[in-house]
């Protein structure tokens, strides 16, 4: 529960949108300047830089240009909310508003087999996220939307999309780490949903993908950011399907 706090603590200092209404219609705005959004970037960029696993963009004007390309990509990779203005001076985005659930540990093993297809899709066709944290994902009745894509980038690296596997593992794990830890059931369907899903999504390299993230220098980070002993068990779990 305190992680899960923490989680959601950090959701809510680093926030850079607001639900508005425009002629009854809801929208989405959300702003890259004034840094509450840069915040959360100074606190995970390290992590990563560490080891030089991906390439962060910290200037607003990136973080805009990044999740535009992304969104108006036609990639099959995600349902994409539809971008209604692009402010380059204002450095803001409004954008469809996306009625659904918004992704976590204790949604339904299908949706987490859907999610982690999606993320193998753009892995496939030559986008990584960078950020993937379960929050970034919506699900309703028309699929998977994603709706945060502002450190995305074109890449042909195992590396960033290994990253990306790490930061949903370790999110996913944070969130719902007392029912994973103590509902073994639980946790093996989730866990093997997402990862079946992921490698049905990148079924050229999802496999290369995993093997990257469970062994050095990637597995010092999946030990790190994922709780014990759910790293030790994720890790088991990903080895099931490369050897």
């Amino acid at each position: 529960m305190l992680k899960h706090s923490a989680i959601s603590l950090f959701d809510t200092l680093a926030k850079q949108t607001r639900v508005i209404s425009i002629d009854g219609r809801k929208l989405v705005e959300k702003h890259y300047h004034g840094e509450p959004g840069v915040i959360k970037w100074y606190i995970i960029v390290p992590s990563s830089y560490a080891l030089g696993v991906y390439p962060f963009k910290l200037k607003p004007m990136d973080r805009l240009e990044s999740e535009v390309a992304f969104m108006r990509s036609t990639d099959a990779c995600f349902f994409k909310p539809e971008l209604v203005l692009v402010d380059y001076v204002g450095l803001r985005l409004i954008r469809e508003y996306v009625n659904g659930h918004v992704y976590g540990f204790n949604a339904p093993p299908e949706t987490h087999f859907k999610v982690a297809e999606e993320i193998g899709k753009c892995h496939e066709l030559g986008w990584a996220l960078g950020d993937t944290k379960t929050t970034n994902f919506v699900y309703s009745e028309k699929g998977i939307y994603i709706v945060d894509a502002e450190q995305s980038i074109r890449s042909a690296k195992l590396e960033h999309y290994a990253w990306d596997l790490l930061v949903y593992f370790s999110t996913l794990s944070i969130e719902g780490y007392i029912k994973a830890l103590y509902f073994e059931k639980t946790r093996e369907e989730v866990f093997g949903a997402a990862i079946k899903g992921y490698l049905r999504g990148n079924s050229s390299h999802g496999v290369k993908v995993i093997e990257r993230l469970t062994s050095h220098p990637l597995r010092y980070l999946l030990y790190l950011l994922i709780p014990f002993p759910l790293n030790y068990m994720l890790h088991k779990k990903l080895e099931e399907f490369t050897t």
